[in-house]
């Protein structure tokens, strides 16, 4: 019989238990103190271990929320230590006999995430990590459920009908599905949780039910060619097309990139300017999402553009290639995208802040602006963008994302000094401290960094498009306007 081995430091278990005896008794300064306690010596655990304690940070801070008053700094922390906790699981990597204690603490945080990521409106992300959670348990009931709610949630800000319906019925099929499951002791579902569920599946009216059992996602599928087809697989099963349907289905149905702006209104005699800056960013999101493939998908060759470039060998281990070149211009200048949809928003808004100082970190600093500020409670998307804009490292603020710092270093290093990339395993800890201008970083880690970036800015663009419709609605129809419609650009002008 294999023997199972518990990889996780025995303190982690000991401080769950407490966690969970202050949440029973409500005993908040308890809680506080122990946070405080595992906090100071947190970098004392090795890599595992600080794992299962983020996640337990991560939940303790969640049940601060629950017993005191909504306060936003205690959501920003917990939803970083479930964030630290993830990154650090994702990237071990998992033996056969440690698997049955690793797995359920990587489910919960994947469920828990997504839960804190669902409260602060970012759902398409909450939507990836319940995802993530079944697939290591097709049955977790909390996952199921809450899965089930973000799209029907998603389905409420879309503006597209036939996209709603397809949302509605994966939330339906889902909530069924739960009901069909038996429940036992052992499930981490409380009765709250399952009257909510309930109370959604009942939402549902014979008549749409019967309705959404019509609905069939089969478009038919374009025939491309071998190479299109392998780019196109690639990016939908990446969740990386532009189509809020991406986020349902991973397969070349939704092969294509359809969002845009919705309909906005015009004063008379002004001249319509989002459309054209919402065209860029989404053809500037896909020139780097394709040459992202190509960095990371061609094969590993040497580029005819290399030949004959006399470089020196320092015997520092750095990787050179075209290939890498390209993986290093989809980082740059998807970080450069950040400030670029901030232009957008300081426009629309007329916030008034002076396009020097305009960033996505700044434009919600209301000592900035002139004319107007952000209310980021009167439009659910934009509150979105807002919580988006905490996984950006910045010196005087706090961000949710536990690698958002190292990120910023990179991106500082592409800009103003340099980067060097090698093969994944090599100590390099020892050379790096002999360069000052140059950055190591393994060739998997700078990868990942990418594709989350990648993710983050699709998520904003699609986003940023919902936020402006609720805008729209909320506008005077009184006031005189006028509707323009625009003509489709047409594939093979794209030249």
């Amino acid at each position: 019989m294999k023997k199972y081995i518990d990889p996780f430091d025995s303190k982690t278990e000991e401080y769950a238990r407490k966690f969970d005896q202050y949440y029973d008794e409500k005993n908040v300064n308890a809680t506080k103190e122990l946070i405080n306690d595992i906090e100071q010596q947190l970098e004392d655990f090795d890599e595992l271990s600080k794992a299962r304690l983020g996640y337990s940070l991560g939940t303790a801070y969640s049940d601060i929320m629950l017993v005191e008053k909504y306060n936003e700094d205690i959501e920003k922390k917990s939803i970083y230590y479930y964030n630290y906790a993830i990154n650090i699981l994702e990237k071990t990597e998992l033996r056969e006999e440690n698997k049955p204690y690793i797995y359920p603490v990587m489910m919960n945080a994947y469920v828990n995430y997504g839960n804190a990521l669902e409260n602060i409106g970012r759902i398409s992300s909450s939507i990836e990590y319940y995802k993530k959670a079944l697939k290591i348990n097709k049955e977790n009931k909390m996952a199921l459920g809450n899965l089930s709610i973000s799209y029907i949630e998603y389905a409420m800000l879309l503006y597209d009908h036939g996209h709603r319906d397809f949302f509605n019925k994966a939330a339906y099929d889902g909530l069924k599905k739960l009901f069909e499951l038996s429940f036992s002791k052992e499930d981490l579902i409380n009765k709250s949780a399952i009257l909510k569920f309930e109370g959604y599946l009942k939402s549902f009216s014979e008549e749409y039910i019967q309705y959404l059992n019509t609905r069939k996602y089969d478009l038919e599928i374009t025939e491309y060619e071998e190479e299109e087809l392998k780019y196109r697989q690639w990016a939908s099963k990446n969740n990386l097309f532009l189509n809020p349907l991406n986020d349902l289905y991973h397969d070349i149905r939704i092969a294509y990139d359809i969002i845009h702006l919705p309909n906005m209104f015009v004063e008379i005699g002004e001249k319509p300017i989002y459309h054209g800056m919402y065209n860029q960013f989404k053809e500037e999101y896909i020139y780097l999402r394709y040459l992202f493939y190509e960095a990371t998908q061609s094969n590993r060759v040497t580029h005819y553009a290399d030949r004959d470039n006399l470089l020196l060998e320092l015997y520092d281990l750095p990787l050179y290639s075209i290939r890498l070149e390209k993986l290093k211009t989809v980082f740059r200048q998807l970080y450069s995208m950040f400030d670029k949809i901030a232009y957008f928003i300081n426009s629309y808004y007329e916030l008034g802040i002076p396009e020097r100082k305009v960033s996505f970190k700044n434009i919600w600093n209301e000592k900035l602006t002139v004319k107007n500020k952000l209310n980021i409670e009167d439009n659910f998307m934009l509150k979105t963008l807002y919580w988006t804009s905490k996984e950006i490292y910045s010196n005087d603020s706090f961000s949710t994302n536990s690698l958002a710092e190292e990120i910023d270093v990179i991106r500082n290093h592409l800009e103003h000094k340099y980067v060097k990339i090698y093969f994944d395993g090599y100590e390099i800890d020892s050379i790096e401290k002999d360069d000052p201008l140059a950055k190591y970083i393994a060739e998997e880690k700078i990868e990942n960094m990418t594709m989350y970036l990648m993710k983050l800015i699709r998520e904003i663009i699609i986003n940023l498009s919902l936020m402006v419709n609720i805008e729209e609605n909320k506008k005077d129809k009184n006031v005189k306007t006028m509707k323009i419609k625009f003509d489709i650009c047409r594939d093979e002008w794209k030249m």
